[in-house]
């Protein structure tokens, strides 16, 4: 009894720190993101040090406040598991997303252009969509082609 009691502390020692591991991995992964994110779009920009100093803060609220309006009204449940009225507020609730995520955009395209000419808020958004595009690429060949392939490597 007391060397299974002893096999199941270290068990879940090991179970506990291989969590934490993960967590520190899927941090360093995310935080390499944001960076090549930074960089990515600093350099479509073209933006100055002076433009960068009052843009990136701006830039990241903006993520902020659009991460929490994806992140609300999730479902817990599969759409084929709703009911017609479930899906009617599921549908409802996607609408409501894209409401307040315009008035988001409209928001921060005023705050945008405090300090970034129009033709500069304009690239944003396009850099936007190619960094995903990219980094959604990046994943698949990652995937197709195992764990040695660079991020971005050989995409243009």
């Amino acid at each position: 009894m007391r060397y299974i009691l002893i096999a199941i502390l270290s068990l879940s020692a090991f179970f506990v720190e291989a969590q934490q591991n993960g967590r520190i991995q899927k941090d360093k992964k995310n935080d390499r993101i944001e960076s090549l994110r930074i960089a990515f779009i600093t350099e479509k920009l073209r933006l100055s040090p002076k433009e960068s100093q009052l843009f990136w803060p701006v830039f990241n609220s903006y993520r902020e406040e659009s991460n929490q309006i994806k992140s609300s009204g999730k479902f817990d449940r599969a759409i084929e598991d709703m009911s017609e009225s479930e899906a009617e507020d599921f549908v409802k609730d996607k609408f409501s997303q894209q409401e307040r995520q315009l008035a988001l955009d409209k928001k921060y395209y005023l705050k945008f252009r405090e300090v970034l000419s129009v033709k500069k808020i304009a690239l944003l958004y396009d850099a936007e969509n190619e960094f995903k595009r990219k980094l959604l690429n990046a994943i698949k060949n990652r995937q197709e082609q195992g764990p040695k392939k660079r991020f971005f490597q050989g995409e243009d």
